[in-house]
């Protein structure tokens, strides 16, 4: 079951920008849905929504293939699932806590928008993850699957090209072999 507890947000306020995310799950934990609004004009054509795993857990993920998400989609968006391997280091700020940018590995998809549907199942293999710095490319690296430390939701403008109100239902997120 979701634990919303388990969950916080971590949106481009960080550096600013005003798009809001929330994570909403009902009594019973049976589902979860991510939604919130994605703004672009307060960072020049560029913002982000997300909703990231909290904790110190690390997940040994080196026997799977992939992460399956079963969705019902609300609005056609492209989202990200997105990795971490290594946690941020923290810094306060006027008495809040905050975290250093790092590398994420970053796959997209893109449910098919159809809200009558009982849920769609998406499947990203692992080789289709990609490593980012700030939503840009980084090469040379790879994600140490054995060392799994957070992982996250996010919309994202992808430097302009969509923006608005956006929601996802997700029925579960899995490793898979």
């Amino acid at each position: 079951p979701w634990g919303l507890n388990e969950w916080t947000e971590q949106d481009d306020t960080v550096r600013g920008g005003s798009s809001t995310s929330t994570l909403f799950i009902p009594p019973g934990g049976v589902r979860a849905a991510f939604s919130g609004n994605l703004d672009t004009k307060t960072l020049g054509g560029t913002g982000f929504a997300s909703q990231r795993t909290t904790g110190e857990c690390i997940w040994d993920l080196s026997e799977y293939q992939g992460i399956e998400l079963f969705v019902k989609p609300g609005s056609i968006k492209t989202y990200s699932f997105n990795i971490k391997d290594l946690l941020p280091d923290t810094y306060i700020v006027n008495g809040t806590v905050r975290e250093n940018s790092t590398l994420e590995y970053e796959a997209t998809f893109t449910p098919s928008g159809d809200p009558s549907s009982d849920g769609e199942r998406i499947v990203l293999p692992f080789g289709k993850f990609e490593a980012t710095y700030r939503g840009r490319p980084q090469n040379g690296t790879k994600l140490n699957l054995s060392n799994i430390r957070r992982f996250s939701l996010m919309v994202r403008s992808f430097f302009g090209s969509q923006e608005g109100e956006f929601r996802l239902v997700i029925i579960s997120i899995s490793a898979v072999k």
